[in-house]
């Protein structure tokens, strides 16, 4: 495999995945695996989701017991890269400005 940021960056990327042999690749270099999407936000600055549709989304987001939302840092940035509806998107939008 080439060099890429990740290689060569004094950041770390936590990365969460329902089938953790998916991000195997980048667990190999160094990555942290986060066993939930809170765990994953609890310990990043910035969160970027990218999932299938807004009921995935919405678990990954505010899942009760798993949700990134509920690991969301002071100052952290969310960025959800989904294609979703409009009415979810402003959902999700209001829980995040929720938690501060």
């Amino acid at each position: 495999m080439s060099s890429t940021p990740l290689d060569n960056c004094d950041r770390f990327l936590t990365c969460h995945e329902c089938t953790e042999a998916k991000v195997l690749p980048l667990l190999d270099r160094g990555a942290i695996y986060a066993q939930t999407p809170q765990q994953a936000a609890a310990q990043a600055d910035i969160i970027i989701s990218m999932t299938t549709d807004d009921r995935a989304s919405r678990s990954v987001w505010l899942d009760p017991d798993t949700g990134a939302v509920n690991g969301l840092r002071a100052g952290a940035i969310a960025i959800e890269s989904s294609t979703l509806t409009v009415d979810w998107t402003q959902e999700l939008a209001a829980a995040i400005d929720r938690q501060g």
